[in-house]
């Protein structure tokens, strides 16, 4: 999909394009996201290698650790276990933990609040 628009359904202006949001591709087969515009707001990718992003508009740059998992976006950071499992993710003071039987996650602490998955 590179383009969807919405459209406002009234009796003044029946079927008036509301909003239009699109996706431009590129790459060598053409299918690499490197800007959109969505609700008017354009965002700009970059990719140096394997794929992955490491700069979007709004000052956004992205790490990542062997090119496959992510480390730090923003002011964001995460760390991973040696099966490449996240286990932190932390946003300045806040680190949220991760925990897990197998490769399924059960839990999910913020702080003093846990969710588990059953």
């Amino acid at each position: 999909m590179t383009q969807r628009t919405y459209h406002a359904y009234t009796t003044s202006t029946p079927g008036a394009a509301t909003r239009t949001d699109t996706w431009t591709y590129g790459g060598l087969d053409g299918n690499v996201l490197t800007a959109s515009t969505i609700n008017g707001v354009t965002t700009n990718y970059s990719y140096p290698h394997y794929g992955m992003p490491s700069n979007w508009t709004g000052n956004r740059a992205l790490t990542w650790i062997n090119g496959i998992d992510l480390a730090s976006i923003g002011g964001t950071t995460f760390t991973y276990d040696g099966e490449g499992q996240r286990v932190s993710k932390t946003t300045g003071a806040t680190t949220t933990s991760y925990t897990y039987e197998g490769d399924q996650l059960v839990m999910q602490t913020t702080g003093n609040t846990s969710l588990f998955s059953l």
